[in-house]
């Protein structure tokens, strides 16, 4: 696994947990409270593997695209060169 997938997949069940935990706590007793962010635990596991799927797939179309200046400029000058040739 990489880098990022890790923190997704720590970050996500986490959050969810604490954000239930504490959301729970005004209407319940701590230990139904702690019985829901348990539950919430595999549903961020869940979101964030999916989460760091789909961040996996942007990076790889960015890796796809060459943005560098050389490739940039080469571009620029075959128009420059098509646009010469038109006239």
């Amino acid at each position: 696994m990489n880098n990022s997938r890790q923190t997704f997949m720590v970050t996500f069940p986490l959050v969810g947990f604490a954000i239930v935990f504490i959301a729970s706590m005004s209407n319940n007793e701590w230990e139904t409270s702690l019985f829901r962010a348990i539950i919430a635990l595999p549903l961020g596991l869940f979101f964030g593997f999916l989460f760091s799927q789909v961040w996996n797939w942007i990076r790889l179309d960015l890796k796809k695209v060459n943005l560098s200046p050389e490739h940039q400029h080469d571009e620029q000058t075959t128009v420059v060169e098509e646009e010469e040739t038109n006239d």
